[in-house]
């Protein structure tokens, strides 16, 4: 009898273990994204404050409510942008996250005919000016920014490994 205690006593700790390692799922970060520290996520990175720097032609106003939210800034010059604005929509159009994109100092109509010419539908841009990288301490272009429930993580660069970024974002969704 003590035997089948040990065992059923064992198993339930097995159990308890994996459970455990479940709940602490960890999300791996991929290039370019790195956690920004929070106290500069709280004062800098806030996406009211990034939004407010922006306009949008667009009637409708902001309201997806994925616990995800992605930020992208390019600009038409830039081919890196171009070339990651595909994988941006395949982002929002698997609902792994909520996508906006900022473009940064091209005219309107100008950012318009990019998205078309990639056939970017799903997508709308805000526009800003360039100022908008300098006031966000942004490097360079193209610039991403992930905001979850509670945490910040910019990427500056290319979003090149797209398998790993989006199981990333995958992951992020599931664990907030």
């Amino acid at each position: 009898m003590k035997f089948y205690q040990t065992i059923l006593c064992c198993l339930g700790l097995l159990v308890g273990v994996v459970a455990c390692a479940e709940q602490e799922k960890t999300c791996v970060t991929p290039k370019p994204f790195k956690l920004v520290d929070t106290a500069k996520a709280d004062n800098s990175y806030r996406l009211e404050k990034i939004l407010a720097k922006t306009t949008t032609t667009d009637k409708a106003t902001h309201t997806d409510s994925l616990s995800v939210q992605l930020v992208n800034f390019w600009a038409a010059w830039c081919s890196p942008c171009r070339q990651e604005l595909p994988f941006l929509e395949k982002i929002y159009t698997d609902k792994t996250a909520t996508v906006m994109l900022i473009n940064v100092g091209d005219k309107k109509e100008m950012a318009e005919n990019i998205l078309s010419e990639l056939n970017i539908k799903q997508l709308k841009t805000r526009l800003a000016s360039s100022d908008i990288l300098s006031d966000f301490s942004l490097a360079g272009l193209p610039a991403s920014l992930v905001f979850t429930d509670k945490h910040v993580y910019l990427g500056v660069g290319r979003l090149k490994d797209e398998q790993a970024i989006g199981n990333w974002l995958q992951c992020l969704f599931t664990t907030n």
